[in-house]
C-alpha cells in the first residue's frame, strides 16, 4: 500500500521546519565560517582602489610586506613603515599615474597648475584625511571580494553535494560516520590551504630618512633619483608640515581655554525671549556657520571642536570648501567631514570655487546639499541653490551650468517666493537681495565677500554674511598657517516663532589666538515702516501759525 502524499503546502512546511532546526541552523553557519576564512587571505591581499595622490590619478592594492609605498615611477619611490596604520602586517602599494587633464572647466593650463598646487598643498597638510578614505575603500573592497568568494565557494558544494546526491543516499545509515570524518577532515585542509593561498612576505625593511623625524612622515625611507631631491627640499617641507601641526594644535588650546570664558547670550534655557515679543517657550536651534574653508584643511578639527562643544543642532557650509573644484581636492571636503562629530547633520551649498565634482563628494560623505529645492534638516526648513560660476585661478569665472548670474538670481527669488523656508542659504549675497527686498525670504545666510557683515535688514528681510572660516587670502594659497584671520559663526534660531534672535562670532587670528564677539542680536524680518516727515508749518513773518 502507498504512503499517502503529502500536499504542497505541507511540504513547504516540512521543508521549512528543516531549515530552522538548531543543528541545521548552526552546520549552515560553520560552512559559511569555514568558507569565509578560506577566502579571507584573497580577499585582503587582493584588494585595489582607483584614487587620486594630490592632483594625481594612482592606484592603491594592498599588499603584505608591512610598508606603504608610493610608487613615483622613474624618479624612485617613498616607503613608510605601515606600523600603526594598518593590521595584520598588511601594506599598501600606491602607484602614483599622471595628472589628468581637467574637461569642461574652460580655464587654460596655468589654471590646471594652480589647482595642482593647492591639490598638493591640501595632501601634505591633512594626509590622514586622505589615508582614512583611502582605507575605507580598500576595505569596501575586501568585503566584496570576500562575499563574492564566499558565494562561489557554497555554490560549488550546493552543486557538488546535488551531483553526488544519488549515490550519497546509497547506504545512508552505514556510511554516515565515515562521510562525517572524511567532510571534517576535507574541510579542515581546505581551512588550511585557504590560509597559505596568497605567500606570505616578510616585513620590509626600512632605512628610514633622519630628516623626516618628528613628521607625519616618519620612519619613511626615499629611492632612486627621488632621494637627491629630498636630500635638498625635505628639510623645508619637513618645517612647513611642522610649522603646520603646532600653529592648529596651539588655536585648538587657545579654544579650549577660550571656550569656558566666552560671552553668554541674550538667553539661555527655556522661557520667553526678551525683546522678541514671544510668549511661548523657545524651541532653540544652534547653528555653526562656516564659508569659504578654501581648502584650510588645518581648520578642520577647530571646526569640530566647535559644532561639539556648542551642542549644536546643524552645521551649514555657505560654499567654496576647495580652492578651484577639481577631484584632487575632494580631500579638502574629506578632512572636514571627518573632523566634524557624526550626531550632527552638515548641510552645503557650492560656492563659485567649487565645482559639479566638489557637491558629488558631499553627497558621498552624508551632508546634505542644497540644490533649489526647500529640505527640512534639524528641524528647519533650509533653501539653497548652488553658485552657477566656477572661479578657476588666474583666468576668472566660467558658467559651469550655462546659466548666467542675472537668471540664477530670478531663479532664487522665484523660488524663495513659491517655497516656506526658514533660513535662505546663498554663497554670494548679491544673489539672494531680490529675493530678501521683495520678502520671499526672511532671513539670508551669505558668505563669499570674506569679510562679516552683521545681521542688518535688507528690505523685507534680515541678512547675515559671514568671513573666511579658512583665512583665505587673496591670490595666495590657503593650506599652512593662516595668511588673514578666520572666523566662523554660532547661530540661534527660534523655531517657535520662526526668527533668527542673536549671533556670536569666532575669531582665529594669524597668531593662533581666539577671540570671541558679544552675542549680536538679530533684527526681526519684515516690511521697512516708512516713516514721511510731517509738512512745514507755514508762519507768518511774526512767527505766528
Amino acid at each position: 500500500m502507498r504512503a499517502p502524499r503529502l500536499s504542497y503546502g505541507r511540504a513547504l512546511t516540512a521543508w521549512r521546519g528543516g531549515l530552522l532546526r538548531p543543528r541545521t541552523v548552526l552546520r549552515s553557519l560553520l560552512v559559511l565560517l569555514c568558507c569565509l576564512v578560506i577566502v579571507a587571505p584573497w580577499a585582503a591581499l587582493s584588494a585595489e582602489t582607483d584614487g587620486t595622490f594630490g592632483p594625481h590619478e594612482a592606484h592603491y592594492s594592498v599588499t603584505g610586506d608591512a610598508a606603504v609605498e608610493v610608487d613615483l615611477g622613474p624618479l624612485g619611490a617613498v616607503v613608510v613603515p605601515a606600523d600603526g596604520l594598518l593590521p595584520l602586517g598588511l601594506g599598501v602599494h600606491v602607484a602614483v599615474g599622471e595628472i589628468p587633464v581637467e574637461s569642461g572647466v574652460g580655464g587654460t593650463t596655468i589654471d590646471a597648475l594652480g589647482g595642482d598646487l593647492t591639490a598638493y598643498a591640501a595632501l601634505f597638510s591633512d594626509p590622514g584625511a586622505h589615508a582614512r578614505t583611502i582605507a575605507i575603500d580598500l576595505g569596501q573592497d575586501m568585503a566584496l571580494r570576500a562575499a563574492a568568494g564566499v558565494l562561489v565557494l557554497v555554490a560549488l558544494l550546493v552543486g557538488g553535494r546535488a551531483l553526488a546526491g544519488a549515490a550519497g543516499r546509497t547506504g545512508r545509515i552505514s556510511g554516515r560516520r565515515p562521510r562525517l570524518r572524511a567532510g571534517a577532515a576535507t574541510a579542515g585542509l581546505a581551512v588550511l590551504g585557504g590560509a597559505l593561498l596568497v605567500p606570505l612576505e616578510p616585513p620590509r625593511a626600512i632605512e628610514s630618512d633622519p630628516v623626516f623625524i618628528g613628521t607625519p612622515l616618519a620612519g619613511a625611507q626615499v629611492t632612486g633619483r627621488l632621494g637627491g631631491v629630498v636630500d635638498e627640499a625635505a628639510q623645508a617641507a619637513a618645517d612647513l608640515i611642522r610649522e603646520n601641526d603646532e600653529f592648529y594644535g596651539t588655536v585648538r588650546g587657545e579654544l579650549a581655554a577660550a571656550w569656558p570664558q566666552r560671552p553668554v547670550g541674550t538667553r539661555l534655557g527655556a522661557g520667553p525671549l526678551h525683546g522678541l515679543a514671544n510668549p511661548q517657550p523657545a524651541d532653540l536651534a544652534t547653528i555653526v556657520w562656516t564659508s569659504d574653508i578654501h581648502c584650510q584643511t588645518g581648520m578642520s578639527r577647530v571646526i569640530g571642536d566647535v559644532v561639539r562643544w556648542s551642542d549644536a543642532d546643524l552645521h551649514i557650509d555657505g560654499g567654496d570648501v576647495t580652492m578651484t573644484g577639481t577631484d584632487a581636492e575632494n580631500v579638502c571636503v574629506d578632512s572636514l567631514a571627518q573632523a566634524l562629530p557624526d550626531d550632527v547633520p552638515t548641510a552645503f551649498v557650492k560656492g563659485n570655487h567649487d565645482s559639479r565634482d566638489t557637491v558629488r563628494r558631499a553627497r558621498e560623505v552624508g551632508w546634505t546639499v542644497l540644490d533649489g529645492e526647500p529640505v527640512e534638516v534639524a528641524g528647519l526648513t533650509l533653501l539653497g541653490a548652488g553658485d552657477p560660476r566656477r572661479t578657476v585661478f588666474p583666468s576668472g569665472d566660467v558658467l559651469e551650468t550655462g546659466e548666467t548670474a542675472e537668471e540664477f538670481t530670478g531663479r532664487v527669488a522665484q523660488t524663495a517666493c513659491a517655497a516656506e523656508e526658514d533660513l535662505l542659504v546663498i554663497h554670494d549675497p548679491r544673489h539672494a537681495e531680490p529675493a530678501l527686498q521683495e520678502g520671499c525670504a526672511d532671513y539670508g545666510l551669505h558668505g563669499h565677500w570674506h569679510r562679516r557683515v552683521e545681521p542688518e535688514q535688507w528690505g523685507a528681510g534680515v541678512r547675515t554674511v559671514g568671513s573666511t572660516t579658512g583665512g583665505a587670502l587673496a591670490d595666495a594659497l590657503t593650506p599652512g598657517p593662516l595668511k588673514m584671520p578666520a572666523e566662523m559663526s554660532i547661530l540661534r534660531y527660534d523655531r517657535t516663532t520662526g526668527q533668527l534672535v542673536d549671533v556670536q562670532y569666532l575669531t582665529v587670528g594669524m597668531d593662533a589666538s581666539v577671540e570671541f564677539s558679544p552675542w549680536v542680536p538679530a533684527p526681526q524680518s519684515g516690511p521697512l515702516i516708512e516713516v514721511r516727515p510731517e509738512p512745514p508749518v507755514e508762519t507768518d513773518a511774526d512767527g505766528s501759525t
